[in-house]
């Protein structure tokens, strides 16, 4: 069925979340530029949701830069990490309202790649939380992702934070990339996970973005990877 991905699965030592994401791995990997991405966005001290915050990776740089910080994860493992002195929710994102408005909302790494109605269930919580005059950051899989052969040339190992990543068994069709990621410790460690993951267009983005009363604003990097967006209509979006 269009917009339907198949559910994600990962294997390997520690807690692993229903999504296949690993926490041991999770905690291992190290920031990338993220908060300050984020941080040259916003206002300075802003109130900032995130959206599948994980263990804190991105969240520790937000709390650095003087942000007031309310993270939300389904993941009671990933939660235990967090941060202190941010707010940490238990909660799904497609579906919690804490009856509140913040500055800004983030939805990073591949929240908004996977099946459309739950991508739009992400941004829809996203836009019920974001203030009138506030932004919703989204980090998104870039269309030329979803190109198999394009995948294919990442497919050798690369190490990274002690870590080395490699891509194995890829299919798709131009849009729908699925595949496992394979990552292995230098101490010996290794974790997996098959994931599939829609690396939609430009335009396709925008009418998700359009369907969850939220519009474009600007990109936010000169890849086109991280997108700043604003409420369509000011107050509405039932918090």
């Amino acid at each position: 069925m269009a917009g339907m991905v198949e559910p994600a699965a990962g294997t390997g030592p520690g807690p692993i979340t229903p999504d296949g994401c690993a926490v041991d791995l999770y905690l291992l990997l190290q920031p990338r530029g993220e908060a300050e991405l984020i941080h040259a966005a916003v206002r300075d001290g802003a109130s900032i949701l995130e959206l599948g915050c994980g263990t804190g990776r991105i969240t520790r740089g937000l709390l650095a830069l003087g942000h007031q910080v309310t993270g939300v994860d389904f993941s009671a493992d990933m939660l235990a990490h967090m941060p202190e002195p941010a707010r940490k929710v238990l909660d799904d994102i497609a579906t919690v309202r804490l009856g509140e408005r913040f500055d800004a909302v983030t939805l990073t790494s591949n929240m908004v790649s996977g099946a459309d109605p739950q991508s739009l269930a992400f941004l829809r919580t996203a836009r019920a939380h974001v203030a009138p005059d506030g932004l919703v950051i989204i980090e998104r899989l870039h269309p030329r992702w979803g190109d198999p052969e394009t995948m294919r040339t990442l497919a050798d190992s690369r190490t990274r934070d002690h870590i080395t990543g490699s891509l194995h068994d890829i299919e798709g069709d131009g849009t729908r990339i699925t595949m496992t990621i394979r990552y292995e410790h230098d101490d010996g460690r290794v974790w997996t996970q098959r994931a599939t993951m829609l690396a939609r267009s430009d335009e396709a983005l925008v009418a998700l973005l359009r369907q969850a009363d939220l519009e474009p604003v600007r990109w936010l990097d000169e890849e086109g990877d991280w997108l700043a967006a604003r409420p369509l209509h000011g107050g509405g979006g039932g918090c």
